[in-house]
């Protein structure tokens, strides 16, 4: 029955029916490499892929093209609901890998793969779930119509590959420099933040970019989670000039916003710095918290 749905499933996309055809690959839970394979025109060209990528290549040239602009925000959004469906599967088994667990020894010795393969292929397809999640919310139509689940992706724990999905938020425009932010910030690049976190790439008037005062928000409560960090190097970053400022961060929002710019070195509860909708978590600040680039 696995396999009925699966080749259902395949036959659906070849048509263009997306939608439905994700609808099959969830009830047979087909790995998600298979399922992405079947999009290439939505895969970044640099984004590392599992081992078991290379037996699934043949996949992607039988699929549909998804050429014009209609299909491809389709062709999207389907896969946008296949991610979101296996993405916490696929996370749990990562952690578990990274924890010691997994297959007992004799399944591993009968499948002919050691634990160090098991483990890493695991992370690799929970980091190309994450980002390839971010590439489809991107495409999705209209544009900016899943920037909140994408910040509440990037806000939390995450695998993300920041080389390749850095450049696409990047692209996206000044309403994703939240998203961009939280990226940054989740794979420890503090020096990307801080060269990123400029009136000028972060406020505007589109979409739901942010108003001037939820920059200062963000910027505050950001340099706080800095200050208040056990990483002397973290805490170094504040006081010190950014890459394309001759102020260091504190000493600018000081001097645009007083009251915001104190509140960095006020002792209490750390706000994890997004300041509406968004309803990230904390606990990047400090070097990445333990999440993957």
């Amino acid at each position: 029955i696995v396999s009925a749905y699966e080749q259902f499933g395949k036959l659906l996309h070849v048509r263009g029916d997306y939608e439905a055809a994700v609808g099959h690959f969830i009830q047979a839970q087909t790995p998600p490499v298979q399922v992405v394979m079947l999009f290439p025109s939505l895969l970044p060209p640099d984004l590392p892929l599992p081992r078991s990528a290379s037996r699934s290549g043949g996949a992607a040239a039988a699929g549909g093209s998804a050429g014009d602009g209609g299909s491809s925000s389709r062709a999207a959004a389907a896969l946008t609901h296949y991610l979101e469906s296996c993405r916490p599967r696929i996370a749990a088994l990562a952690d578990e890998l990274e924890s010691g667990g997994g297959m007992e020894a004799e399944e591993r010795r009968l499948r002919g793969v050691t634990y160090e393969e098991e483990r890493s292929e695991a992370l690799l397809t929970a980091q190309m779930v994450d980002s390839m999640l971010v590439v489809a919310r991107l495409h999705c139509a209209p544009p900016g119509s899943r920037r909140w689940d994408t910040i509440d992706l990037l806000s939390g724990p995450n695998r993300c590959h920041g080389h390749s999905c850095g450049p696409l938020l990047l692209n996206a425009g000044v309403q994703y420099a939240e998203a961009l932010l939280w990226l940054y910030r989740s794979i420890g690049a503090h020096d990307k933040v801080l060269s990123t976190l400029t009136e000028e790439r972060c406020v505007g008037n589109e979409g739901d970019a942010w108003t001037r005062d939820e920059f200062y928000q963000w910027t505050s409560n950001y340099l706080r989670t800095l200050w208040f960090s056990d990483n002397r190097d973290d805490v170094d970053l504040v006081m010190s000039p950014s890459p394309n400022s001759r102020e260091a961060p504190v000493a600018r929002l000081l001097r645009l916003n007083p009251l915001l710019g104190l509140k960095v070195f006020l002792p209490g509860p750390t706000d994890p710095g997004t300041p509406s909708k968004g309803g990230g978590r904390d606990g990047f600040g400090g070097g990445g918290g333990g999440l993957r680039s």
